[in-house]
């Protein structure tokens, strides 16, 4: 186990023993939030790397905040919100992406043109799309232009289960609040099904963003933050060889 990997086990019981959280759903689902708290150590970990504060500005303290918002609706049981809170992180980091794109862009290309951004999900992905790919490669960045594909698939998601309902009677506000916390509106599993790879994507979404300044890293010391999140080492030189080309 690396030195990240150890780090993020003390950081997971850390938490767990210095928050009041409802112990039984600790204890049911760690498995699934252990999953979710190492992507969000790593962000984090990446967050605050002083060679990456050039990205991750203090124009991304708000969608990160809204990040540690929705898993600590999950670490809650509070699972309704925890989608509602990751569907709003979702957008607010993929606007976040998409102006650093941008940024960066213009650096290479002061005579670039951008159209203004709506805040239409699928009308910010269309443009995020439209403006890299005069300067990113489709075929060497596929899996970076199939993720921003993937955060619109699960925005939709995130959307339908959040603006769904399992009452087909009007709610009844008496009965509301004390049904809130065990309606989720979907099973356990695949709640964390949808959790999981959203977040999953997010971090991808990111991973590649920083593309250009994690080339310049130590090859073991990105790969040991990998290991973080991927056990298996077909997943951590998959992601290396996309920075590292």
């Amino acid at each position: 186990m690396t030195n990240y990997s150890l780090s993020c086990e003390r950081e997971f019981e850390k938490l767990i023993d210095s928050v009041t959280f409802d112990k039984r759903f600790l204890i049911e689902n760690e498995t699934y939030l252990k999953y979710l708290f190492r992507r969000i150590y790593v962000i984090n970990l990446l967050k605050n790397r002083p060679e990456l504060h050039e990205v991750f500005d203090d124009i991304f303290d708000e969608p990160f905040s809204l990040l540690l918002e929705s898993t600590f609706s999950i670490f809650s049981g509070q699972c309704r919100s925890s989608l509602l809170l990751l569907r709003t992180a979702l957008e607010s980091i993929f606007h976040f992406c998409t102006k650093k794109e941008r940024e960066w862009i213009k650096t290479n290309d002061s005579t670039a043109v951008f159209r203004e951004i709506d805040y239409r999900f699928i009308d910010t992905k269309r443009k995020m799309v439209e403006d890299i790919t005069p300067y990113i490669s489709s075929e060497d960045y596929s899996e970076y232009f199939n993720t921003i594909n993937r955060c619109v698939t699960y925005y939709k998601k995130l959307s339908g289960i959040v603006h769904s309902t399992n009452r087909k009677s009007p709610i009844q506000i008496s009965t509301f609040y004390a049904d809130l916390q065990g309606d989720t509106l979907i099973d356990k599993e695949e709640f964390f099904i949808l959790y999981r790879e959203a977040l999953n994507n997010i971090f991808v979404l990111l991973y590649f963003l920083l593309r250009n300044h994690l080339e310049k890293w130590d090859t073991y010391d990105l790969k040991d933050i990998l290991k973080v999140m991927y056990k298996k080492d077909k997943q951590v030189n998959r992601y290396l060889k996309y920075i590292k080309k």
